[in-house]
C-alpha cells in the first residue's frame, strides 16, 4: 500500500493534554494514497505503478511525487488537524472530522502534485513513451471541459494512477 500517514500532532503548549487525549481515542490516522483494491483495467494495482514512479526501477527514473506532496504540505495538514480540534479535543466525533479533513485535502495536494509535476523532470520521456501516450490521446474522445493530456508528461497517460488517489481515516 502506498499511503501518507499524518499519525503526530505538534500543537504547542497543549502538546501534552492533546497527546494525553489523543491516545484515548486509539492510534486514529488520516491516511491517502493507493490503497490495494485500486486496479488498472488489466488487473495490475495502481499501488505498484505509483511505488515505481516514486522511486524509480529499471529504465524508469524516480519521479518522487509523494514524498514532494509530503514535504510542500506536512504543516498545512496539521494544521488543518489543529485549527479542527482546538477547544473541542473531547468530543471523538470532532477529532474523527479533523483527521477525515486532513485526510481529504492529502489526497487533493497528491492529486495536485500529479498534475503540476514539470515536464522532463528528472528527466524527458522517452520519444516511444510520448508517441505511444499521443497515440492513446488521440483514440481517446474528447470529453467537454476534460483537458486532454499531454504526451510529453510524467506521471499522466491513463488517468488511473490519478484517479485512484484515496483517503480513509484509520483508528
Amino acid at each position: 500500500m502506498a499511503t501518507i500517514k499524518v499519525t503526530g500532532v505538534k500543537l504547542g503548549g497543549l502538546l501534552e493534554q492533546l497527546k494525553v487525549k489523543l491516545k484515548s481515542y486509539g492510534r486514529i490516522r488520516a491516511e491517502a494514497g493507493y490503497f490495494e483494491n485500486a486496479t488498472y483495467p488489466g488487473g495490475k494495482r495502481v499501488a505498484e505503478v505509483a511505488y515505481i514512479n516514486e522511486y524509480g526501477f529499471g529504465h524508469n527514473p524516480e519521479r518522487p511525487f509523494l514524498k514532494t506532496t509530503v514535504e510542500k504540505n506536512r504543516r498545512k495538514w496539521l494544521k488543518i488537524i489543529q485549527d479542527s480540534i482546538k477547544g473541542k479535543i473531547d468530543d471523538p466525533a470532532t477529532v474523527e472530522r479533523a483527521f477525515s479533513l486532513a485526510a481529504q485535502t492529502m489526497e487533493g495536494d497528491i492529486r495536485q502534485t500529479i498534475l503540476d509535476w514539470p515536464k522532463g523532470k528528472p528527466r524527458p520521456n522517452k520519444p516511444k513513451t510520448i508517441e505511444r501516450k499521443r497515440k492513446r490521446a488521440e483514440s481517446t474522445p474528447e470529453v467537454e471541459g476534460q483537458t486532454r493530456i499531454d504526451p510529453e508528461t510524467a506521471l499522466q497517460d491513463t488517468t488511473v494512477m490519478l484517479k485512484a488517489v484515496a483517503h480513509k481515516v484509520t483508528k
